[in-house]
């Protein structure tokens, strides 16, 4: 009974070893793929905004608001991160909330930023709309998309720090997140600098 124990065990810790090896290296590739996507969509736009029939569309005021907003949470989830170097377990709690909020916020701005958009008769698709405005809506509503793929990650991080399972030897989970995180991040970063240049 002891033997099939000990072979369990080690098989579990194998299993865990493996997933350690392994989670980062598959993030960068999910990351990577991600990127190539919004590479071609924004090749895409730069491509049509040389046709004559392009329409100059400003961006709305929310998108810069959603900008400062998810600068802010880099730095909330970068304080999570560290906590967990420092076995801060009150510091993982707030920073990964923090986190949580200022994600959710954000995508509440976009939202507003898509009100302010209709309000100027810029709309996705239809009779009225035009390439511009499409490109708006679709650049930012897939990042939108990856967000909150980033915001589940987020909120099993917060079931684990609320059961007390980081620590500065164990945070492979607030890494990952961290990681991804900061990639959603950059990634709005970018795109809003590339909405200010096609608009």
């Amino acid at each position: 009974m002891e033997e099939n124990k000990k072979v369990i065990d080690i098989v579990a810790l194998d299993k865990k070893a493996a997933y350690a090896k392994s989670a980062k290296p598959l993030l960068y590739v999910g990351m990577g793929s991600m990127s190539m996507a919004f590479a071609g969509l924004i090749s895409a736009a730069i491509v049509t905004m040389g046709e004559p029939t392009w329409i100059r569309t400003d961006i709305p005021d929310a998108f810069t608001t959603s900008s400062i907003v998810i600068l802010i949470s880099s730095i909330t989830m970068w304080f999570t991160q560290y906590s967990a170097t420092k076995d801060n377990q009150q510091g993982i709690r707030i920073g990964i909330i923090a986190t949580f909020l200022l994600g959710v916020a954000f995508i509440y701005s976009q939202v507003v930023g898509y009100g302010q958009l209709f309000d100027d008769g810029v709309v996705f698709a239809g009779s009225v709309s035009y390439a511009a405005g499409s490109y708006i809506y679709v650049l930012s509503g897939l990042h939108i998309a990856h967000l909150v793929g980033g915001l589940v990650v987020s909120i099993v991080v917060m079931i684990r720090a609320f059961m007390n399972l980081y620590s500065s030897k164990v945070m492979l989970g607030i890494e990952l997140c961290s990681i991804f995180w900061h990639f959603l991040g950059g990634l709005w970063l970018l795109l809003y600098f590339v909405l200010i240049y096609l608009s």
